[in-house]
């Protein structure tokens, strides 16, 4: 059950609170339930477990696949306000999908069980549209991280990694980039030594400090 806090927050930060009835926000708030994740938790949700509708009240979560050889491709992030619609697909009765979340620092979120969410937009045009743009919104996204893998060298994909912090000086781990970007940490490792060598970046332990990415270009 939600509390005077949480209430405020579905109505003052995220968009399709606002779209549901009387009733239906009385439902919403006896039966989704405040749940906080430390650092580095790990949720799996597929169509066959599927656990709810995620909103983000602080924090980050980072939504990604998983390959058979244990390869990460991380897909999006969610801040303060964004939903995951993708952690309720069960609602979607013929899209199967499989999909692994973590906290990238300590998150508090609101968890609203799928069958509720699945009950709201069958009555509600309004929800049902926001859901159904949602869905499309994290689709899209997902292809187009697959069409950037398939179609986009390594070195620009990186490069344009790095310029979307928007950063003089990123702490980000070798680690963390191949995860994001979906190869070996080999790989990202090889390259920055090689934009390093280029005067490009400047490495530290932990940090990259950006000198000139345009110099690839």
């Amino acid at each position: 059950m939600l509390n005077k806090f949480d209430i405020d927050f579905l109505e003052n930060h995220t968009q399709f609170y606002s779209k549901l009835t009387k009733e239906d926000k009385d439902i919403f708030n006896s039966k989704a339930i405040h749940v906080m994740y430390s650092k580095d938790d790990s949720l799996y949700f597929s169509d066959k477990n599927c656990n709810g509708f995620i909103t983000v009240l602080s924090g980050s979560l980072r939504a990604f696949l998983t390959s058979e050889e244990g390869k990460e491709i991380t897909l999006y992030r969610l801040e303060k306000g964004y939903s995951c619609i993708l952690s309720a697909s069960c609602i979607f009765k013929n899209i199967q999908f499989s999909i692994n979340i973590d906290a990238l620092e300590n998150t508090e979120a609101i968890v609203l069980p799928s069958e509720y969410l699945q009950r709201f937009s069958q009555n509600n045009m309004s929800l049902n549209q926001y859901i159904l743009d949602l869905t499309q919104s994290r689709f899209s996204e997902v292809m187009w991280i697959m069409q950037d893998i398939v179609f986009t060298s390594f070195d620009k994909r990186l490069i344009k990694y790095l310029e979307s912090f928007n950063e003089k000086v990123i702490k980000v781990t070798h680690e963390s980039i191949a995860n994001d970007l979906g190869t070996a940490r080999e790989v990202v490792s090889r390259m920055l030594k090689y934009f390093e060598k280029e005067g490009m970046v400047k490495l530290s332990r932990g940090s990259i400090t950006i000198i000139d990415l345009n110099k690839n270009k």
